[in-house]
């Protein structure tokens, strides 16, 4: 009886936490707006291939592993399980933490006021819901402290094809909070070790050629380098940087 009550206890506070928290119910979208997408996409290749019964019936572990992973991925999300890979200082003054689902769409409208970008925000937001969906990816958000909480600094961390390689992107701080240390902040203590604990030993980022941006990471020890090595696109006027971690 006691395990029963405990069992309830849980699970009540699972739901309060889902249905009165401010994005909750945007939480429960986002998954179920990710499955329609999935099912989408599937019925539009199982029309351009012609798949067979017995080809789905094959693909049917696959597909149960992967519904399985991202319904792991939500529930850690829900409950708040990917822990910050540092403590935050104690005169750190604002908030950190990795963005959660319901964030995505305020992180998509940052992304883009920030890089302005010729794509539609919709492609943006897919990108990121896959990419938090994905293993061996992390986006790491700054918030205001007090309400409303604005959203001031974010930073990307993704594995690429190649076996223990990373890539950072979208490190970006709003304008009115620049020059404040947090770019800093995101890369020493969130983007790099975040690295180290998935099990990355190289990073690669791109950056504005001959610029500030350049000299701040190359004091954080990355280094240019030539050559399209990996499956990243540098675009114009921007050069790669790399760095082996130890």
């Amino acid at each position: 009886m006691g395990l029963l009550s405990a069992s309830g206890m849980v699970a009540t506070s699972v739901l309060r936490n889902v249905f009165m928290s401010p994005g909750g119910l945007a939480w429960i979208a986002a998954p179920l707006g990710m499955a329609v997408i999935t099912l989408v996409s599937y019925r539009r290749r199982v029309t351009i291939h012609k798949l067979n019964a017995s080809n789905t019936l094959t693909r049917l572990p696959e597909l149960t592993h992967k519904l399985g992973w991202v319904f792991i991925r939500l529930f850690k999300d829900l409950l708040q399980m990917d822990s910050l890979p540092t403590a935050v200082p104690t005169n750190f003054p604002w908030q950190v933490r990795k963005a959660r689902f319901w964030e995505m769409m305020d992180v998509t409208h940052f992304d883009h006021a920030i890089f302005p970008k010729p794509n539609h925000k919709l492609d943006t937001l897919v990108y990121l819901l896959k990419m938090k969906l994905a293993g061996g990816a992390s986006l790491f958000t700054i918030r205001e402290p007090h309400s409303p909480h604005r959203l001031i600094g974010t930073v990307y961390l993704r594995k690429l094809r190649q076996p223990g390689i990373g890539f950072i992107s979208n490190v970006a701080v709003h304008e009115e909070f620049r020059r404040r240390g947090i770019a800093e902040y995101m890369m020493i203590q969130l983007a790099l070790p975040e690295a180290r604990k998935i099990g990355f030993h190289r990073i690669v980022l791109n950056v504005l050629s001959d610029s500030f941006v350049q000299r701040f990471y190359e004091k954080l020890g990355f280094r240019l380098f030539r050559g399209q090595q990996f499956e990243i696109y540098t675009p114009p006027g921007e050069s790669p940087m790399d760095m082996n971690l130890p």
